[in-house]
């Protein structure tokens, strides 16, 4: 129960730094923010002619 406690926090400590990442990039960059949600939602296949 311990050890399944202890894998728990670190993977839930992984997504936060990774997301952390990904904010911290998508504001990074002011000129398109929406570039990185792109890629998951699709939305550069609909912005292409």
């Amino acid at each position: 129960m311990n050890f399944a406690d202890l894998q728990f926090t670190s993977s839930l400590r992984i997504l936060v730094g990774v997301i952390l990442i990904w904010l911290s990039v998508a504001l990074g960059s002011p000129s398109r923010p929406w570039r990185a949600v792109a890629p998951v939602r699709g939305g550069s296949s609909v912005r292409q002619p």
